[in-house]
Parts: structure tokens; sequence; C-alpha cells
């Protein structure tokens, strides 16, 4: 009876040996050494935007209530007003000497390139403005301006100086467009690139002019403004703005 028995097993035996591999290892557990020791740290949530577009047909409760830097009418009295209009964010500006400004709440990344399609209207002595990294307090931003007088400027706002009864525009660069380049009372479409401590600016899509400044190098809202001066009215119409993040 054992030699019935005894065949198979040898059999069975043999079939094992010949299918298991020549790694003396064989059925043992790989050891896996982790790279990182764990952590209960949280991975932080993004607190800045990587794009936007915004064309103004709808209102986006994102936008921030009119911030006005100056007026000769005061607050109170003032009857300039921004409102979306026709698929436009109008600045319609009645007062001289008045500067308004619509800010995006949600901030950008600090590299950043805004793009905004706008027309001037009214007065030709006026301003159409880009603004990146602005502190949610108001306290400083990047500043790219044009006038129908075919005129730029690159500005830093400094609330400070203001406070000290100054003038909080800090000029960076300025100069005067070719009639090539800006179309005075037509749709032109300004740029800003905000990267590192470098600010550059275009105008339908030819480069103005690149400077470097260390201000203001953290992320900070974009915005939009209109600006009046001695003659009125002033009509700005953005048709949309966009941006992205550079990283």
């Amino acid at each position: 009876m054992k030699g019935k028995f005894l065949l198979p097993l040898v059999i069975l035996v043999v079939i094992l040996v010949g299918c298991a591999p020549n790694d003396t290892n064989f059925l043992k557990e790989e050891l896996v050494t982790p790279t990182a020791l764990p952590t209960n740290t949280p991975v932080p949530e993004e607190d800045t935007e990587r794009s936007l577009y915004d064309d103004f047909s709808v209102a986006d409760p994102a936008w921030l209530d009119t911030y006005v830097v100056t007026t000769s009418a005061g607050n109170d009295s003032m009857i300039s007003k921004v409102e979306l209009k026709g698929g436009n964010l109008v600045f319609d500006i009645q007062e001289a000497e008045t500067y308004l400004y619509k800010f995006y709440k949600n901030p950008a990344r600090p590299d950043v390139v805004i793009e905004a399609s706008v027309e001037g209207n009214g007065a030709q002595v006026n301003g159409m403005a880009l603004v990146c990294r602005a502190k949610n307090d108001y306290s400083g931003w990047y500043e790219f301006r044009v006038s129908d007088e075919a005129r730029y400027f690159v500005y830093r706002y400094d609330q400070a100086l203001k406070t000290d009864e100054k003038n909080p525009y800090i000029e960076l660069a300025s100069g005067k467009f070719s009639k090539d380049v800006f179309t005075p009372f037509d749709a032109n479409t300004l740029r800003m690139t905000c990267e590192g401590n470098t600010i550059s600016v275009e105008v339908n899509g030819n480069l103005i002019t690149e400077l470097e400044d260390y201000a203001l190098p953290e992320s900070g809202m974009v915005g939009l403004g209109g600006m009046s001066h001695n003659m009125l009215p002033v009509i700005v119409n953005f048709d949309y703005l966009s941006y992205g993040s550079r990283k």
C-alpha cells in the first residue's frame, strides 16, 4: 500500500521543485524602505488663482466695490460710477481728477500676465489702466496706464505717500506711442506681465517697455482702472479681462 502513495508524492515534489525560481529568497516578502518619514503636516491649499477670463456679460461677485483714490467731488456727492453695460465694464467718470478702480478679490499668482481690450470715449485727456499685485488693503500695486493722448505710464502706487499728502503714484516709466501702435478712441489690447522683479507692458502685440522694481514681490489682486483729469466726461469701456499664471 505504501508503494501506491509514494510515486505520486515523488512526482509532486519534482513538480514543485521545477516550478520554484532560482532566487533563494522565494516566498520571502520584499522589504520596502520609505524615502521620507511620514508626516501629519497638511498640504496647504492654493490661496491664489491661476487664471481668469471675464467678458463682462454677467456680473461676477468676486469683483470688489469701486475703489476711489482721489476725487474733487468727494465720495458722498460723486456721481461717477462703474457698471456692466452692453457686455462691457464701463467707467463713467463725471468728476475731474477722479481715479476709479475695480479689483478682483481672489489674488493671482505673483508671476502673472494680464490682458484687456479697452476703448476710451469722451474727453481725450483720460486714463485706462491694468493693475497687478495689488495688496488687499489697497496700500500698493503696480499699474500700466494709457491715455487717448497716445501716452503711457508705468506706476507703483504707495498709499503711505498719499497719507503724507504726497503724490502716491511713483513713476517707473513713461512715453508716447507712435500712430501704428496705439489708436485713440478705438479698441486697443493692453498686456501687462509681472514676473519676478520685471514688469513689461505691451499694446496691440508691441512691446512698449520693460523695467525692474523690487518693492512688491508678493502675490496680489489684479484690477482695472479709469481716470479723469481736467476735461469731462471720461468714458472707459473694457470689453474683457483675462490673466494667466506664469508658473
